[in-house]
C-alpha cells in the first residue's frame, strides 16, 4: 500500500525550498504543470521542469500556509512525463479504492 499512497520524484532540486526527492503523499498533490525551461542559468543540462502544487497544512503559527510549490528539474522529457504518469496512476488507484470502500458499506 505504501507504493500506492506515496511517491518520490526522480528529478533534481528546482527553485523551491522543498527538496525534489522528498517522499510525497499523492493525495495531497492538487496540481501538476510541466515546462520546458527557456532560461537556464543554473542546471543547464536539465531542460525540463515539473511544478507541483502540494497541500500541506501547518498549524505551528497563527499564519498557516496550506499550499506549497515543489519543483523538480529533469534532463529528459521522458523522465519528467514518467513521474507525471506514475503520480496520476497512483491518484487514480486511490480513487478506485475509495469508491470500493464506499460501495461495500
Amino acid at each position: 500500500m505504501y507504493n500506492v499512497l506515496f511517491h518520490r520524484l526522480k528529478g533534481f532540486n528546482g527553485w523551491s525550498s522543498w527538496p525534489a526527492r522528498t517522499v510525497l503523499d499523492v493525495q495531497r498533490i492538487t496540481g501538476m504543470w510541466t515546462y520546458t525551461r527557456k532560461i537556464r542559468i543554473f542546471d543547464r543540462d536539465k531542460k525540463y521542469e515539473l511544478t507541483l502544487e502540494y497541500y500541506y497544512p501547518q498549524t505551528e503559527f497563527i499564519y498557516t500556509q496550506t499550499t506549497h510549490v515543489i519543483t523538480a528539474r529533469y534532463q529528459t522529457e521522458q523522465d519528467m512525463l514518467d513521474d507525471v504518469k506514475q503520480i496520476h496512476d497512483k491518484q487514480e488507484k486511490i480513487k478506485l479504492i475509495a469508491q470500493k470502500l464506499v460501495e461495500t458499506k
